[in-house]
């Protein structure tokens, strides 16, 4: 399966982050270039191509910072990337969410399976009541 990871455009000079492009994988799909990205993105197009680089990511690199936080900076020296995290209480929020969201999925595959016995009982009884009216 091909896929790609994040890239993280950044001011050369200051090392603000300008742009995180998205991460994808399945079948054919194809990361853009720079130069591609440079006429999608407003952002990047309207500074000075030489004003900025990017960080790129591998699919699925950094996934639990992404979770937590989102870049800020870049430190222009070492190339780390400079994360501003979330209010703890927020992604503990979230994380109670997701583990909701989970729970209902699997009541509504259950909800779905319960659906199907009882329309297989109200079937099994008109097919009673189609037989006893025959004979």
């Amino acid at each position: 399966m091909d896929s790609f990871g994040k890239r993280i455009y950044y001011d050369i000079t200051s090392g603000s982050v300008i742009l995180v492009t998205n991460e994808m994988q399945g079948e054919g799909i194809q990361q853009l270039t720079p130069t591609q990205e440079r006429e999608v993105y407003n952002i990047l197009s309207e500074r000075l191509e030489a004003s900025y680089n990017f960080i790129q990511l591998e699919y699925g690199d950094r996934k639990q910072d992404f979770m937590d936080g989102h870049p800020t900076a870049v430190n222009v020296t070492t190339n780390e990337i400079v994360w501003t995290l979330y209010d703890p209480a927020a992604v503990e929020e979230r994380k109670t969410l997701e583990q909701e969201i989970a729970e209902l999925k699997l009541e509504k595959e259950k909800m779905k399976a319960d659906n199907l016995m009882l329309m297989e009982a109200v079937f099994d009884l008109y097919a009673m009541v189609a037989v006893q009216q025959g004979a």
